[in-house]
């Protein structure tokens, strides 16, 4: 990947930040291949699940569908994909579109315990803000892979 070292410094801004906005357990930023339809995991330390239910969000249309409302979303996790058992405790993907130059080409991810329900309105609108293109200069050229 020719712009990992930048990656990993946005990764770990990325993660500072959202760590103030909700706890989380795990994140990521997942790239999209628009013409292969697959995604690449930037951390290599996400979990092979997280990155299969970030796949199936892509294959049925959930990814696309956030990254052209250009906010984050909370979407439930039926199956928890932690490695512990977890009985009763309800798990939550908040997916953030990351866009860059006004297109889009990743999704920032965080997998949280937090209730569906608990989330604000202002909590959603600040992390969408965070991975805003204003909010990581960083990022100013194209990203590829």
């Amino acid at each position: 990947m020719r712009h990992s070292h930048k990656f990993g410094k946005i990764i770990s801004a990325l993660q500072e930040y959202a760590k103030k906005i909700i706890p989380f357990e795990e994140s990521d930023i997942y790239l999209i291949d628009r013409n292969t339809g697959k995604i690449s995991s930037v951390s290599k330390r996400t979990g092979q699940k997280m990155k299969q239910k970030i796949s199936g969000f892509l294959e049925e249309g959930i990814i696309d569908w956030i990254i052209e409302e250009k906010r984050a979303v909370v979407i439930e996790d039926f199956e928890t994909i932690s490695g512990e058992s977890r009985q009763g405790q309800e798990r939550n993907f908040v997916i953030i579109p990351l866009i860059f130059r006004g297109k889009e080409y990743a999704v920032f991810v965080l997998y949280t315990s937090k209730p569906k329900q608990e989330f604000t309105n202002q909590e959603l609108e600040l992390l969408t803000l965070l991975a805003g293109e204003n909010a990581i200069p960083s990022t100013r050229g194209k990203l590829s892979h």
